[in-house]
């Protein structure tokens, strides 16, 4: 397949890169993508689209034909859903784009949710396409910020929260993956504390980290509950193997010892917890604390 170099300094005029890539892009998008005869024809449009776009020259023409390539993200081929999402990660690189003007984030999560739980490249790559929303990394990034950003996720559309912590590990490091582990047990178990507590019960937990930012989150929401429980799970069965690699030693003794806490101290407030908070919070944990071991 032919490939332009991202530089692409062709010496014509927008006005002539314009009639040079008007009919090239619209043949494309209006004809090859949406051919119905042939799951190739339509991946192999989509790719061209990709590559079409490593051309400054084009993008006045794309700008205004990529939303029209939004329902090929629900494609019956997993080949073209593929193209779609590796297309949206070359948007989200090039500059004056934004992947979420072309489908918009609700949809993005929605087809991750369809996707279903387990590792496919789909789910694995739309996870990466969202990384930044719900898991921001950088030196101006608290774990407070993260932690907002998960709690969203998860009140928002729980079954795409299912296969993108699934997914995570595969884009950020096991420490990484420890800490957001630390972090959601340290607002489960709070909430389930401040719940217990009759003086606290009509009040929401504020969690913190170091840096003082707020996380707010209260026990009684159980639908929100349940799901960190069941997040927690699959991040940690994501790194099971990666924890006994000798590099990950430190992150291995710090799960251990957040779970021996709950198994020490707080195994009669979980089982407790099960009818405020909803038995799957009390199973998962419990499960958690005795299965890893």
């Amino acid at each position: 397949m032919f490939s332009f170099p991202r530089s692409c300094a062709f010496p014509i005029s927008p006005y002539e890169s314009y009639l040079f890539f008007s009919p090239i892009g619209t043949e494309i998008i209006t004809k090859h993508t949406s051919d119905t005869s042939s799951s190739a024809v339509r991946a192999s449009a989509i790719q061209s689209i990709t590559v079409l776009l490593k051309c400054p020259h084009s993008h006045a023409v794309l700008r205004s034909l990529l939303p029209s390539l939004g329902n090929l993200l629900h494609d019956r081929s997993e080949r073209v859903r593929l193209s779609v999402v590796d297309m949206l990660l070359e948007v989200r690189q090039t500059k004056g784009f934004k992947f979420y003007h072309i489908i918009p984030v609700e949809l993005l999560l929605a087809r991750l949710a369809a996707e279903g739980e387990g590792s496919r490249p789909v789910a694995s790559r739309l996870t990466g396409l969202l990384l930044d929303s719900y898991f921001p990394q950088g030196q101006q990034i608290t774990g407070a910020i993260q932690v907002q950003r998960t709690l969203s996720l998860l009140s928002s559309n729980p079954a795409a929260a299912h296969v993108f912590y699934q997914n995570l590990y595969a884009h950020i490091s096991v420490n990484s993956i420890v800490k957001l582990i630390l972090m959601l047990l340290k607002c489960l178990r709070a909430s389930v504390r401040a719940d217990q507590s009759s003086e606290n019960r009509e009040r929401q937990v504020q969690s913190t980290d170091e840096n003082a930012s707020l996380i707010f989150l209260t026990a009684s929401n159980t639908a929100v509950m349940k799901t960190i429980a069941e997040v927690i799970w699959y991040l940690w069965n994501s790194i099971t193997e990666n924890l006994s690699c000798t590099g990950n030693a430190a992150c291995k003794e710090s799960l251990f010892e957040a779970f021996t806490a709950i198994k020490e101290a707080d195994s009669n407030e979980i089982q407790k917890a099960s009818f405020k908070v909803g038995e799957k919070v009390a199973a998962v944990l419990v499960t958690l604390s005795i299965d890893h071991y």
